[in-house]
C-alpha cells in the first residue's frame, strides 16, 4: 500500500488568503502472511513541509516512488524531514484468540541504548495485545486487552510544522508522547441485548513551568529539558482512569438499528489538581453495511 496526502497545521497561518500552512507525506506499507496463523508487516512514512527556508518546495517528486523505504531517498535530500518506520506482526492462537504487537521507530541509536543512560534520540513507542473471540468456550463473549508505551518526544520533529499529526491532532495516538497505557475491552451478546465494557489506565508526564518534557508532538524537539536521563512519565505525572459500561438492544438486524444506556466514569489526577467527570448517554444509532459492485 501507498499513500500519499496533504496535511494542515493550524499553529501556523500564512494569510487569510493562503490559509494555514502545509505538509506532505508519502507513507508505505508491506505486509507478508508468512503462514495461516502468522503475518508481519512494515511500514514507513515522510513527512515535509510544502515551503522552508529554501523557498516553495511543494510535493517532493523523490518521494514519489511507490516502492518501500525512502529513507535513502530522505538521506540523499540532506535529511531535513521526518521520517518513521515501523513493525507489526499477529499470530493465531487456536481457533478465536490473537496475539499482536507493533513497533515504532522515530529516531534510534543502539550505541546510546546500550549506554542505558536515557539518550532523548532514541525516540520509539511499543505495542502488546491479545483478543479473543467465545472465550473460556462462551459463545458470544469477546475480550482485548492491550498496553502501549511510547517515550518522549517520539513524533516531535525540530520543526514543529514536519511533525506526525495534523489539524492539531496526533496521527498516531490522542495523548501524544510520553506515556503508557493499558486499554481493556469485555464484549458480550444474548439475542438481542449486547452489553460492553471499557477500561482504561493511563499514566503519562505533562508540560509545566515553560518546558517541554516530550507530551506534546506541537514542541520542538529542541526545547527539550535535557539530553540525558529522559524516560516516560517525566514532568508532571498524570494517571487517567477511564470506565464506560454500555447496554443496547437491537431493534432491527437488517441495518444494526439498536437503542443504547450508558455510563463513563473518567478521573484525572497530579500533584496539582484531581477531576473527576462522569455523565449517563443513550442514543438511536445503526451501521450500514458495505456494498460492493466490482466482484
Amino acid at each position: 500500500m501507498v499513500l500519499y496526502s496533504q496535511m494542515m497545521d493550524i499553529n501556523f497561518k500564512w494569510s487569510d488568503d493562503l490559509g494555514y500552512e502545509k505538509k506532505w507525506t508519502t507513507t508505505h506499507y508491506l505486509s507478508w502472511a508468512a503462514s495461516k496463523r502468522f503475518s508481519i508487516g512494515i511500514f514507513e512514512s515522510v513527512i515535509w513541509q510544502t515551503q522552508d527556508s529554501t523557498g516553495y518546495r511543494g510535493f517532493d517528486v523523490g518521494y514519489l516512488s511507490p516502492i518501500i523505504f525512502l529513507r535513502p531517498v530522505e538521506f540523499s535530500n540532506g535529511s531535513p524531514d521526518n521520517v518513521l518506520i515501523g513493525l507489526n506482526m499477529s499470530f493465531i492462537v487456536g481457533k478465536h484468540s490473537t496475539f499482536y504487537g507493533q513497533l515504532i521507530l522515530d529516531e534510534f541509536k543502539l550505541s546510546e541504548y546500550r549506554e542505558n543512560n536515557g539518550w532523548w534520540g532514541n525516540k520509539f513507542g511499543w505495542q502488546l495485545g491479545f483478543k479473543s473471540f467465545n472465550i473460556f468456550r462462551i459463545k458470544n463473549l469477546f475480550f482485548q486487552t492491550e498496553f502501549n508505551w511510547v517515550r518522549p518526544y517520539t513524533y516531535a520533529h525540530e520543526r514543529p510544522i514536519t511533525n506526525y499529526g495534523h489539524y492539531n491532532a496526533g496521527i498516531a495516538h490522542p495523548l501524544g508522547a510520553n506515556f503508557y497505557e493499558s486499554v481493556n475491552f469485555i464484549k458480550y451478546n444474548y439475542r438481542r441485548f449486547y452489553f460492553k465494557y471499557q477500561f482504561q489506565y493511563a499514566q503519562y508526564g505533562l508540560d509545566y513551568d515553560d518546558k517541554n518534557y516530550g507530551k506534546n508532538i506541537y514542541e520542538s524537539y529542541n526545547t527539550r529539558v535535557s539530553d540525558y536521563d529522559v524516560k516516560v512519565g517525566q514532568g508532571l505525572l498524570t494517571t487517567v482512569l477511564y470506565h464506560d459500561f454500555t447496554v443496547s438492544w437491537l431493534i432491527n438486524p437488517a441495518y444494526n438499528l439498536n437503542i443504547a444506556l450508558g455510563y463513563t466514569h473518567r478521573s484525572s489526577s497530579n500533584e496539582q489538581r484531581a477531576v473527576n467527570t462522569s455523565f449517563i448517554h443513550f442514543g438511536l444509532r445503526t451501521s450500514l453495511n458495505r456494498f460492493y459492485y466490482d466482484l
